[in-house]
């Protein structure tokens, strides 16, 4: 968890809290955070901390001055069962003890995972980045129109 600039998007230069999620269902070549995923190239012991979701929401109602939390990854949807725990405490709990009426919540996903119905409400933007054949995950095992052709028509 680490406090920046949004980089990217309409939000382009907002500071933002951003929750580094670790794993991944892609194996792109050019991957930027390997380390979130790559065991065979980074020590997941070292690159991964383990954290209960109470904590999360505190660290992030902590930060009092920003309001804007963007989850990233890895790819965030395949904790997407434990990230509604987490938005819906954050959404109530932001309510209570802090100075903002909510939290904008944004989520940065391959696109490889429909959302479940649950976290759908709390997720204020979807932020989807597609991977594409010069990823090279075809070359890994990793059958990119299988994921695509029932997630991206959702």
């Amino acid at each position: 968890m680490f406090c920046s600039l949004q980089g990217e998007g309409i939000f382009a230069g907002t500071p933002c809290i951003f929750l580094r999620l670790s794993t991944c269902n892609l194996k792109c070549s050019w991957c930027d955070t390997k380390y979130t995923w790559d065991w065979e190239n980074y020590d997941r012991d070292r690159e991964v901390k383990e954290i209960s979701i109470e904590e999360i929401v505190n660290k992030i109602l902590g930060f009092s001055h920003i309001n804007h939390v963007v989850i990233t990854g890895g790819e965030p949807l395949l904790q997407q069962d434990r990230l509604v725990l987490l938005l819906k405490l954050l959404k109530s709990k932001g309510k209570k003890e802090s100075r903002f009426s909510f939290h904008h919540v944004e989520i940065e996903t391959n696109g490889t995972i429909i959302p479940i119905n649950e976290i759908i409400d709390y997720v204020d933007q979807w932020n989807i980045s597609p991977k594409t054949s010069n990823s090279n995950n075809k070359e890994r095992g990793i059958n990119l129109e299988r994921f695509y052709e029932k997630s991206l028509s959702f």
